[in-house]
């Protein structure tokens, strides 16, 4: 039987945040420079999940990566869990 790999973790960064959107507080984290990239995980899922990813797209790109709603930082909350909401979350990067 394989072993599962360990869940891969984000870097530490000062530009973590907690942000009020569509009536919850959302957790999201910045890295590098330039031209935003937004990283949404899928379901089950949180923003560690793009640990091994975010050191390169930061080379050249400002990377954002956040938790949706229940999953994560941010608080279980049982309404406006449709994909559409979640997108809606997303944080604004300019």
């Amino acid at each position: 039987m394989a072993d599962i790999a360990a869940d891969p973790e984000l870097a530490e960064t000062g530009t973590e945040r907690l942000r009020p959107v569509n009536g919850i507080r959302i957790w999201y984290a910045t890295f590098g420079r330039g031209k935003p990239v937004l990283l949404l995980h899928g379901g089950l899922a949180n923003s560690n999940y793009w640990g091994n990813q975010v050191p390169a797209l930061a080379k050249g790109y400002r990377v954002v990566v956040m938790d949706s709603r229940g999953h994560g930082r941010v608080w279980r909350c049982s309404a406006g869990r449709q994909w559409w909401t979640r997108c809606s979350d997303a944080p604004t990067t300019s």
